[in-house]
C-alpha cells in the first residue's frame, strides 16, 4: 500500500514539474484576442460567401443573364449580406406587428444595402440595369413617395403599381430564415425586378 502511494507521489510530482497536469489555466488576453479576431474572419467569410449566392440568385430574379465568368465574379464579390438580413428584418418586424415606420426603415436600409450591387455588376462587366437598380436604390433609400404603397387593415400589404408584393418579401423572408441565401437573392431580385416596372 506504502509503495503505491509512494509511486502517486511521485507521479503528481513528475506531471507538476513538467506541465502534464489537467489543471487548466486560464487563458492570455492575447490568446482570447486570437480566437476572438479568427472567430470574426471565419464569420466575415461565412457572410461572403454567403453574399455571393445572394447574389447569384438576385442576377436570376431579375433576369439578368451574365457569362460564366461574370458569374464567378459575382460569386467572389466578398461582401456582406448583413445588410440585407437586416433590412428583411425590419420589414418582417412591420409586417409582424403591423408598424409602417419600421417597414419604412426596412426599405430604407433595404435601399442602402442595394446600391452596392451595380456596383459589383459593374466591376464584373455586366451593364445591364445598372443605371435603373441605382435609381431604385436611391428612391428605396431616400424615402421617396410613390415607390412601394403600403395598405392597412387586418394586416399591413405591400404594393407597387397595385402588384401586391405582400407575398414576395414573406417568401424572401423565409429563404434567409432557411438560410438559402440563393433563393433569398431570387426573390429580391423578382421585387426588385417588379420595381423597376413603370
Amino acid at each position: 500500500m506504502r509503495f503505491v502511494a509512494t509511486l502517486l507521489l511521485v507521479y503528481l510530482a513528475v506531471c507538476a514539474n513538467f506541465g502534464f497536469t489537467n489543471a487548466r489555466r486560464p487563458p492570455t488576453k492575447a490568446e482570447l484576442d486570437a480566437f476572438e479576431y479568427s472567430l470574426v474572419e471565419f464569420e466575415n467569410v461565412e457572410s461572403a460567401k454567403d453574399f455571393g449566392l445572394f447574389l447569384l440568385g438576385f442576377v436570376e430574379g431579375i433576369e439578368i443573364s451574365t457569362s460564366k465568368h461574370a458569374q464567378q465574379c459575382i460569386a467572389d464579390s466578398g461582401r456582406s449580406i448583413k445588410g440585407f438580413i437586416g433590412a428583411y428584418e425590419q420589414i418582417q418586424f412591420g409586417l409582424s406587428h403591423k408598424s409602417v415606420s419600421a417597414i419604412g426603415q426596412g426599405f430604407k436600409t433595404l435601399g442602402n444595402n442595394l446600391k452596392e450591387i451595380p456596383k459589383i455588376l459593374e466591376e464584373c462587366e455586366v451593364k445591364v440595369l445598372v443605371k435603373e437598380i441605382k435609381g431604385i436604390a436611391q428612391k428605396l433609400e431616400s424615402g421617396t413617395a410613390g415607390v412601394i404603397q403600403l395598405l392597412v387593415k387586418e394586416a399591413i400589404n405591400i404594393f407597387h403599381n397595385r402588384v401586391d408584393l405582400t407575398a414576395d418579401f414573406k417568401r424572401a423572408i423565409a429563404a434567409e430564415k432557411r438560410h438559402d441565401f440563393k433563393s433569398f437573392g431570387l426573390e429580391s431580385g423578382k421585387i426588385v425586378g417588379v420595381l423597376l416596372k413603370v
